[in-house]
């Protein structure tokens, strides 16, 4: 819940902010966020320590999730390579999986050694990301829309959405197939648990799960070439809607296989539907649109 508030009050706000003050700055703000949450449950103990830690894991993502998918379009575009978006953020999405597949795997040796070490290892290398951040260079095509508040610049962006048709419908359509993907993530070890799945084997599901969502990322251009936003999007509508038809009624093993095929859809579609935003909108509002986006699956 403290997470869920968090990402709903600030995500729009946090667009706005790295469209004028810079995506640079907020993403090196996200990721001071994320230390602070870790230190907070590394050195908690109390039920409101952790609670606080899930606002400031909320402030991270907020200000994280639009900004650098902005920041990484907008740097194409000035490299004019824009028509690589799909391929290169599909790279980037194995390569997190893989990363993602080694850390889940290793997680439960790392909380048999010591059960703060995970988080110890996490601040760590997001400290070390800070200096990564410092050495990224804001690229020209940014405009920091100087002339505008923060609230008009806020209104302009909401009003380019409700007057364009495939913005509103990808908006909305994004919020409801995303957050079909999200509570499938979300509840899945509750439904694990149901179908008896030792919980020693979460951690190596979720190594696959990781793996496979970033095989999925890294298909997207692929897919794209062969069919059209429309296919994609209907077809990761309805097979969404096939697998969690499925996983209402199967109580066995065969449930894992249904939720990695989910979660191969999700890196799929989250690539997709972001390239297919940010080639029809402006710099200027890049990063509030894409905050837009996500609001819709926050609430």
């Amino acid at each position: 819940i403290g997470f869920s508030i968090t990402t709903l009050i600030f995500e729009i706000p946090s667009g706005v902010l790295a469209d004028k003050w810079g995506r640079k700055k907020t993403l090196f703000l996200s990721q001071t966020f994320f230390i602070i949450s870790m230190l907070i449950i590394i050195f908690g103990s109390l039920f409101w320590h952790f609670f606080i830690a899930s606002i400031f894991i909320g402030l991270w993502w907020a200000c994280y999730s639009g900004t650098g998918v902005a920041f990484f379009y907008d740097t194409l575009i000035e490299l004019k390579r824009k028509k690589e978006y799909e391929k290169l953020m599909g790279r980037l999405s194995l390569f997190t999986g893989v990363i993602g597949f080694i850390a889940a795997f290793s997680a439960g040796f790392l909380f048999n050694i010591d059960i703060r070490l995970p988080y110890v290892l996490s601040a760590i290398f997001t400290l070390l990301s800070l200096f990564v951040i410092l050495y990224l260079t804001e690229t020209k095509l940014h405009k920091h829309a100087e002339e505008e508040t923060f609230f008009s610049h806020f209104k302009s962006s909401i009003k380019q959405v409700i007057k364009t048709e495939y913005l509103a419908f990808i908006l909305v359509f994004g919020a409801v197939l995303g957050w079909a993907l999200d509570f499938i993530f979300s509840y899945s070890q509750i439904y694990f648990k149901l179908i008896n799945i030792p919980i020693v084997l979460f951690g190596i599901i979720f190594a696959f799960e990781a793996l496979i969502e970033g095989i999925g990322g890294w298909s997207a251009d692929k897919i794209k070439k062969y069919f059209s936003y429309k296919s994609i999007f209907s077809s990761s509508l309805l097979f969404t809607l096939l697998i969690i038809f499925l996983m209402s009624y199967i109580r066995s093993y065969i449930g894992i296989l249904l939720f990695l095929l989910v979660m191969f859809i999700n890196g799929m579609f989250r690539i997709i539907r972001r390239g297919y935003i940010h080639d029809r909108v402006k710099s200027y509002n890049r990063a509030t649109i894409d905050s837009i986006s996500t609001f819709g699956m926050s609430i």
